[in-house]
C-alpha cells in the first residue's frame, strides 16, 4: 500500500513497535479515520502507548486519552479493546462503558471519526462481534463494522485457532448529547453484553 505507509506495509503480519493488532487492522484504522499528515488522534485502551508511537512515526499527532488534552478537538479518537485491561472488561453495555465512549466522542470535532477495536477469541474468552455492534448502538450512533478474521499456528497438536478484530466506527455528530447518553447508561444499567462478560460480572459479585 502506498502513502503513508510506503510499499511494504501490507499483508497481516503483526506490526513491529509493540502494537498486538495485525497490519492490515492498522491499516484499516489510518484509512477509516481519513488520517494524515498533522492529523490529531486520541487513543485509549491497551497498548495505547505504542500505537500512539506508531501514529507519530507516521507524521499523525497522537496522544494517550489518559494524558492532558489541549487545543482544538481531534480529528478521530480510537479506543483498543485486546483484552489486557479491565476497562471494558465487564460489559460493552455497563454504564461506565458508555459513558467512557461518549466521553472520548465529546473531544472529537462534529465531522471526525471514533473507532472502537475489539480482539474477538474464538475460545468464548472475549467480547463478541455483536457486543462491539451494541455498544456503539447506545451512544445513539449507527455503526459501520469491519471484521478481520487471523488464524494462528498454535503447534503441531494444537492445530489452528482463530482470532476476530473487530473495527466498529462512527462519525461523532451521530452520537446522543450527553443527556442521552447518560439516559441509555443507566436504562442498561449493569446488563451483561454477552455470556464472557455475565461470567465475569459474576466472579466479581462473588469476590
Amino acid at each position: 500500500m502506498h502513502g503513508l505507509f510506503g510499499t511494504d506495509f501490507d499483508g497481516s503480519a503483526p506490526a513491529n513497535g509493540g502494537i498486538p493488532l495485525p497490519r492490515r487492522v492498522l491499516r484499516h484504522l489510518v484509512s477509516a479515520a481519513g488520517l494524515g499528515l498533522r492529523s490529531r488522534v486520541l487513543v485509549g485502551g491497551d497498548a495505547a502507548e505504542p500505537m500512539c508511537d506508531f501514529l507519530t512515526g507516521l507524521g499523525i499527532d497522537a496522544s494517550r486519552e489518559d494524558s492532558a488534552i489541549e487545543g482544538s478537538p481531534f480529528d478521530a479518537a480510537i479506543w483498543l479493546e485486546l483484552g489486557t485491561s479491565d476497562a471494558y472488561a465487564r460489559s460493552l453495555l455497563a454504564s461506565e462503558s458508555i459513558r467512557r465512549s461518549f466521553e472520548m466522542t465529546r473531544a472529537i470535532r462534529a465531522d471526525g471519526t471514533f473507532l472502537f477495536v475489539c480482539r474477538i477469541d474464538e475460545q468464548g474468552s472475549s467480547h463478541n462481534v455483536g457486543c462491539v455492534e451494541r455498544h456503539l448502538a447506545s451512544l445513539g450512533a449507527t455503526p459501520h463494522l469491519a471484521v478481520f478474521p487471523e488464524r494462528a499456528f498454535s503447534g503441531f497438536l494444537g492445530g489452528n485457532t482463530r482470532t476476530t478484530y473487530a473495527v466498529s466506527t462512527c462519525r461523532a455528530a451521530s452520537c446522543s448529547n450527553e443527556r442521552i447518553a447518560a439516559s441509555t447508561a443507566d436504562l442498561f444499567g449493569q446488563e451483561a453484553c454477552c455470556q464472557w462478560a455475565d461470567r465475569r460480572m459474576n466472579r466479581n459479585r462473588a469476590a
